[in-house]
């Protein structure tokens, strides 16, 4: 997924440097790198880049919170033991605040209680919009 990169270097750059011009160019870059990385995702069937994704985010966290749920959705679906990746996805969750705290605990509690039918069904019901959609 070659716009990672992109995403990557754009998270280096310094923004506040730039003039509103250069800003509002790398912004449309960036939103257009977001959104050909979930275009992609849509045909990604390969578990090794889902996971190397994910482990580059955990050092770097360059991936927006919406793609990184879509990702770990995606290598949820595709996985055949899908218990630690439920884990990794709801400790994610826990990292990104009190917005997800009830589903990642719903999930761990699955977990817990070797459901992991049911937590798989928690943790593909996760929006990230959730708050966006009551409105």
């Amino acid at each position: 997924m070659e716009h990672i990169e992109i995403i990557r270097m754009l998270q280096k750059i310094n923004w506040a440097d730039l003039d509103e011009n250069e800003s509002n160019k790398l912004e449309l870059e960036f939103n257009l790198a977001i959104k050909k990385i979930e275009e992609e995702l849509e045909s990604v069937q390969d578990v090794v880049i889902l996971q190397e994704i994910i482990e580059k985010d955990e050092s770097e966290y360059f991936i927006p919170i919406g793609t990184m749920f879509r990702i770990y959705q995606k290598l949820i679906r595709l996985v055949e033991n899908k218990r630690f990746v439920l884990e990794n996805f709801a400790s994610y969750l826990m990292i990104y605040g009190v917005d997800w705290e009830d589903e990642a605990k719903q999930i761990n509690t699955a977990l817990d209680d070797a459901d992991m039918e049911k937590a798989t069904l928690i943790a593909m019901s996760v929006d990230y919009n959730k708050y966006q959609r009551e409105q």
